[in-house]
């Protein structure tokens, strides 16, 4: 469903306040502006972001950036910063991104002008969250910053009065660091709002639970960053079960909050390997959004698309590609306007949308489509770690490892080879910096290099890469089996490629027969996800065993593959011709 904008109200707006004849407004509006809209201060915000979601739907082609009004509303305050004390309440309340470049501006101006350290505090921390939902990073973190500093010295002489307020300034920090990429930072902040939250909760449960469910929510995804994917889920499992409660007794009151944790909980399960589960988190999440976004689209629309985008990938990781296309060309276009209007706070999300619609096109042969898509993807990821390398390196690496794949499947090897070498070079360094993160990602990218490697003949080149992917996959997956068994089979097949281009039989076929028995295990236990993976293991045995002159036992193997694909084709022409 598309979300349609109240056209007459934006039209009218539009033309009685920027008309023809004075397209940026009159000399006198801010004047105007601040008489009419002080009248409704009280809901100013929640009214503003709407308008200014309507004008931009209305006329997208020219949405880029900010809409005359935002530029009149901050002459408004600018004429003067008095007038900030009449929108207190905006600046205060969680407005959508449409409105929070004003309740970020009233926001700071209040924090300025404040005397007592309290309304200073508050007044930082709400110009925090307004200015990260804009992207404006580092202005958040010092926002964030101020305000944590402040509520600490308060809390330590009044720990009764001020340790609640500490705990919430704690969680914003928490996420201010880490999209700035300062993970260490950024985790310790969150397991030390969590464990203020905790306490507050056990003693007042009514008053505080709503506040240690967010807490966990963000500690998950704070855990998760550095590769601590256990206790991201446990965290992750906590905080969905508690906003489960809450939305049975208060569903508007906490619904969004059920939606989040349950991406959220999509995640951590995805990143264990429990992807069933996964998928049915997303498909939650996705279905609470979407009814949300219909009734409030300039609140909820960004929150849509991301998971849209999360439901995507869980279509994707089960072997639902035609279902994962849909959803993720609908996560690029929701996210596409989203960007155009507000390049700083949305750019990051296309991107990442981008380069995940790239792989599913990929999977449909649709290879022309697939590498514009991650070229454009790769294009943004590298402006962006230019800006910002701290947050942005990991990104970029992952979009040139799609890259790669794309120019390869196009027959641009030497251009694949050079994208997925970079890759490598950037993972390697992020892991040697911090390894329990991002050596998940290095021996990804290294099996990527193989593959090129190999296409192009430099085959001992490839070995040594594929060789060092699998054994930093089998260490991962002695420590997290369900996590990275898959990723261990996969790059075993790789390195038996490898092997027998180089004339190592014996060890490529032992190699094959291991990531075979691996996938047969993997199959056994979730035949959806990982029956075509068995099949394509099963084809590169056989073909093992057939160099090495074991012709009756590869034609058993390749039958048990043609076997397998017939039904995995069979049961897609069923799919396909379901109805509705």
């Amino acid at each position: 469903m598309r979300l349609e904008p109240d056209a007459p109200a934006a039209a009218f707006v539009d033309l009685a306040l920027f008309g023809s004849d004075f397209p940026q407004g009159r000399d006198a509006l801010p004047e105007w502006l601040f008489i009419a809209c002080r009248e409704n201060a009280a809901s100013f915000g929640s009214r503003l972001a709407r308008v200014l979601y309507d004008l931009h739907e209305l006329r997208p082609s020219e949405s880029a950036g900010e809409h005359p009004l935002e530029s009149q509303l901050q002459r408004m305050l600018d004429e003067d910063p008095t007038r900030a004390g009449q929108f207190a309440a905006v600046a205060a309340s969680e407005v959508p991104v449409w409105a929070a470049g004003f309740a970020a501006r009233v926001a700071l101006i209040l924090a300025d002008a404040a005397g007592n350290r309290q309304v200073k505090a508050r007044f930082f921390n709400n110009a925090a969250n307004h200015l990260s939902s804009l992207g404006r990073r580092e202005e958040a973190l010092k926002a964030a910053e101020e305000a944590a500093d402040l509520y600490r010295a308060l809390a330590a002489a009044r720990p009764a009065a001020f340790t609640p307020y500490l705990a919430t300034s704690l969680n914003n920090l928490a996420k201010m660091l880490s999209e700035l990429g300062r993970r260490e930072e950024a985790l310790k902040a969150a397991e030390e709002a969590a464990d203020l939250y905790r306490a507050l909760a056990a003693a007042r449960p009514a008053a505080f639970t709503p506040y240690l469910a967010t807490s966990l929510n963000n500690l998950a995804n704070m855990l998760s960053e550095p590769g601590r994917r256990e206790e991201a889920l446990n965290a992750a499992e906590e905080a969905a079960d508690l906003y489960r409660a809450l939305a049975a007794a208060r569903p508007a009151a906490f619904t969004p909050d059920l939606a989040m944790s349950l991406n959220t909980l999509a995640n951590m399960l995805s990143e264990l390997g429990r992807r069933e589960k996964a998928l049915n988190a997303a498909e939650e999440a996705a279905d609470l959004y979407r009814v949300l976004a219909a009734a409030r689209p300039e609140a909820f629309t960004p929150d849509l698309a991301m998971s849209l985008h999360n439901l995507a990938n869980r279509l994707f990781e089960l072997g639902r590609p035609e279902e994962a296309l849909k959803t993720a060309e609908e996560a690029v276009q929701i996210r596409r306007a989203l960007a155009a209007a507000r390049p700083e706070a949305f750019t990051p999300d296309l991107a990442m949308s981008l380069n995940n619609l790239a792989a599913v096109l990929s999977e449909f042969g649709r290879g022309e489509e697939a590498l514009k898509t991650a070229e454009e993807a790769a294009d943004l990821y590298r402006a962006l770690a230019v800006a910002r390398p701290e947050a942005f390196t990991p990104d970029l690496a992952t979009s040139l490892n799609t890259l790669a794949k794309m120019l390869s499947e196009l027959g641009r090897r030497e251009e694949a080879l050079k994208a997925a070498d970079e890759a490598v070079q950037i993972r390697r360094a992020l892991a040697v910096a911090r390894p329990e993160a991002f050596t998940p990602d290095l021996t990804t990218s290294l099996n990527n290099l193989a593959n090129r490697l190999s296409e192009l003949g430099r085959r001992e080149e490839a070995l040594r890469a594929a060789d060092e992917a699998a054994d930093l996959y089998r260490a991962l997956a002695a420590a997290r089996p369900e996590a990275f068994t898959p990723d261990l089979a996969r790059s075993l097949n790789n390195l038996a490629v490898s092997l027998s281009e180089l004339g190592r039989g014996e060890a490529a076929l032992k190699a094959a027969e291991e990531a075979a028995g691996l996938y047969r295990a993997l199959a056994a236990a979730r035949p959806a996800a990982f029956t075509p993976d068995l099949a394509t293991s099963l084809n590169n045995l056989a073909a093992m065993r057939w160099e090495l002159g074991r012709r009756e036992e590869a034609l058993k193997a390749a039958e048990e593959a043609a076997a397998l694909h017939r039904a995995l084709a069979a049961a897609r022409d069923t799919d396909g011709l379901a109805p509705g």
